[in-house]
């Protein structure tokens, strides 16, 4: 039931949903339970990625790499740019929306996205054909511009368990893209492929994410597409701004990567590859963390700015808390990192996961800031922020990979992450000062970090017991010093009252 007493909407197409739920007493707790359950997901797709990537590393070489690198970056900014945020505004206007409209909208956003990916894929495949790229890169944008189309839509399924905070469900769901990506490329591996294969490996885990969607919500959600071009122009018009934004933020923390293949040589670009792998699987988890709680920001954002302040405040305390986590496993564990995902043929991508690694911290309080920025609609806010950092990354990037490589990349991007967060920051604490976070938590997490790091230094020379040392030595004292959430014990131990939105 709703909290208004109302039984959950049911459409004549066989939706139900009781959108609702995020406006409840019970949506923090649920939003916190569901997180855990995503962050056990996530770390068994962490697993995935362990025992895949390393044998694609291997197998291709540095070289190789940097083409399967160079493409999934290319094919992430046409995401990017195609995707403009349709996921995320999609959560909110699904949110927001009439009941009768709901599936109407999220047909439409079905057929838009197929659209504009498959055009911008074809585009970009021929402007690298006319710059003369090599065969693998202007071959890869198709391949893997295809395997791009069936992960979109297979995502936007995910807007209504999003938003009824059905989170362990499209925690599964990544699980299983996941699972089927590397399940794919250890085949491809064994079967002796060159580097395109490997760039359309997307296409079966997004076939995968389509199938597992279906029958998450088979009788609820009409899968077809609508092309309804006088909804789209109503789309568009609510989500230009942000989806401008979007795409420019997407830039340049890709950008970095697909220049190092034009101002360096394609070998540093693979070992610039090599280390991203690593932290872009960890800057994933906390996007997926905001992304799971901006059904609560997009509620309140509509009339309960206290609230919204008081979600923002123990999303930014969860953010530092993991980020400077993943911050120091990273730099403590960077030779093991390479070693294991890349082996010793990428050595030199010791020091720039390092580099690459500082930017954790940032990528968390970014996705934090981000959320709250969109639930608010500040697009024009976003937009500057987001071309102030394509702006640094751009001149870091032509001023630093000819002489530095990949080195010289990593900086580019680390530079550009830490101007946003601090812009984002500003940004809402100039909207509203009530959206003005406070910064007690720094401190003890600051010791927490002090502490596991000069313990992890002196007790051994393995990097293995130095991230587990660290890892327990950070927790142990940000628990003494009360520098984690007091929610999320509350909600993890507390038995939350089974309101199941889509059952």
């Amino acid at each position: 039931m709703s909290p208004a007493g109302e039984a959950p909407v049911e459409h004549a197409d066989g939706e139900r949903f009781d959108v609702e739920v995020a406006d409840s007493a019970e949506a923090g707790a649920l939003f916190i339970r569901g997180g855990v359950v995503r962050l056990v997901a996530f770390g068994v797709g962490l697993v995935f990625s362990v025992g895949s990537i390393p044998l694609v590393t291997r197998h291709l070489g540095p070289s190789r790499f940097g083409y399967v690198g160079t493409v999934s970056a290319i094919v992430f900014i046409i995401a990017g740019f195609t995707e403009g945020g349709l996921t995320t505004l999609g959560v909110r206007e699904y949110a927001n929306a009439a009941p009768e409209q709901r599936p109407v909208l999220l047909r439409n956003l079905i057929g838009l996205r197929i659209t504009a990916t498959t055009i911008a894929v074809v585009l970009v495949a021929l402007v690298t054909f006319a710059l003369g790229s090599p065969e693998p890169i202007t071959v890869g944008v198709l391949v893997g511009g295809a395997g791009l189309v069936c992960t979109i839509v297979g995502e936007n399924f995910t807007v209504p368990l999003l938003v009824t905070l059905r989170i362990p469900a499209a925690a599964m769901l990544d699980l299983l893209r996941g699972g089927v990506l590397a399940a794919t490329y250890v085949a491809l591996v064994l079967l002796g492929s060159g580097p395109v294969p490997f760039m359309g490996a997307t296409i079966a885990s997004g076939l995968a994410l389509l199938a597992g969607s279906a029958v998450v919500l088979r009788g609820r959600i009409a899968a077809r597409p609508n092309f309804d071009f006088a909804m789209w122009r109503a789309l568009l018009s609510r989500t230009l701004p942000y989806a401008v934004a979007s795409a420019v933020g997407v830039v340049y923390f890709r950008e970095a990567l697909v220049l190092i293949s034009y101002l360096s040589t394609i070998r540093q670009a693979g070992y610039y590859a090599a280390a991203f792998r690593i932290v872009e699987v960890l800057t994933t988890l906390p996007w997926m963390i905001a992304s799971a709680s901006f059904p609560i920001f997009a509620r309140a954002a509509r009339a309960d700015v206290p609230r919204l302040g008081n979600g923002l405040q123990r999303l930014f305390e969860a953010a530092m808390l993991l980020g400077v986590w993943m911050t120091i496993s990273v730099l403590v564990g960077a030779p093991l990192g390479i070693q294991v995902i890349a082996g010793p043929r990428y050595h030199p991508a010791i020091g720039v996961l390092e580099i690459q690694g500082l930017a954790i911290i940032t990528s968390s309080l970014v996705a934090t800031f981000g959320c709250v920025l969109l639930s608010l609609e500040l697009y024009g806010s976003l937009l500057r922020a987001n071309a102030v950092a394509v702006a640094v990354v751009t001149i870091a990037s032509f001023a630093l990979i000819p002489s530095g490589g990949a080195r010289g990349a990593a900086i580019a991007p680390t530079a550009a992450e830490a101007v946003l967060a601090l812009a984002y920051a500003v940004a809402l604490a100039r909207h509203d000062r009530r959206l003005r976070v406070s910064l007690r938590v720094v401190p003890r997490i600051a010791l927490a970090c002090g502490a596991a790091l000069a313990l992890a230094e002196v007790a051994t020379d393995s990097s293995l017991l130095r991230l587990v040392i660290v890892g327990v030595v950070y927790f142990g004292v940000a628990l003494v010093l009360r520098a984690i959430p007091p929610e999320l014990w509350h909600a993890v131990l507390r038995r939350v009252p089974q309101a199941s939105p889509a059952e």
